[in-house]
């Protein structure tokens, strides 16, 4: 999508890092996408997720990062650690064209 090097990391609306690097992993070919947090904000579980998510409906885009559950034997995210519990963008062509396409249908 359209997520770039600085984008934002927001909690709730609140900007708590940027994105450092967009690269492409060299086994699998899937995007990877390292994140700086500030120090204040890094007490965060490692059951953590992260979204990409548009500001407005025609706005940048940035990572969404949604803190995830906290309990005894859950360790804080660390430098370094990955993420698995990621959302892709929408992408807002697509769900335009899946619109339409479905408007088509009805009309048959």
């Amino acid at each position: 999508g359209g997520l770039k090097e600085r984008s934002a990391v927001k909690v709730g609306g609140v900007t708590i890092g940027r994105v450092n690097s967009i690269s492409l992993d060299k086994k699998d070919y899937t995007p990877v996408v390292e994140l700086s947090i500030l120090n204040k904000y890094k007490e965060f579980p490692e059951t953590s997720s992260v979204s990409i998510l548009t500001s407005g409906l025609l706005g940048e885009q940035y990572v969404g990062f949604q803190p995830g559950f906290s309990f005894d034997g859950i360790a804080n995210l660390q430098d370094g650690d990955y993420l698995q519990d990621t959302k892709s963008a929408l992408v807002l062509e697509d769900l335009i064209g899946q619109f339409l396409f479905s408007r088509g249908k009805d009309e048959e």
